[in-house]
């Protein structure tokens, strides 16, 4: 299993418990965004950097998740495109919980 991150929609929130859980369970993880963005070193974790046009990333995610891959993000619209092709999806609703919390 691969682990992608969406970097584009990741809140910095997030980025210490990630790292953490990828580090813990050796997840092979790519981050893919827009720009550069970090989350921790680690064997584990590669950084690819699309092109800057919109949705950019969301397309190269799309192109490399394969059956028995989890992708996080919180784009709706790429969301919608993992789900269509029947795979696995972590959605994240930090601004919800932040509200409740």
């Amino acid at each position: 299993m691969t682990l992608y991150i969406d970097g584009d929609a990741l809140p910095n929130l997030l980025k210490p418990i990630l790292f953490r859980a990828i580090i813990r369970e050796s997840l092979l993880t790519i981050v893919v965004s827009n720009k550069r963005i970090h989350i921790g070193h680690s064997d584990c974790i590669s950084y690819t950097i699309a092109g800057s046009g919109p949705d950019e990333a969301d397309n190269l995610i799309v192109e490399m998740v394969q059956e028995g891959d989890l992708v996080i993000t919180s784009d709706i619209p790429l969301a919608d495109r993992i789900i269509a092709k029947k795979l696995t999806l972590l959605i994240m609703l930090v601004n919800y919980l932040m509200k409740i919390m």
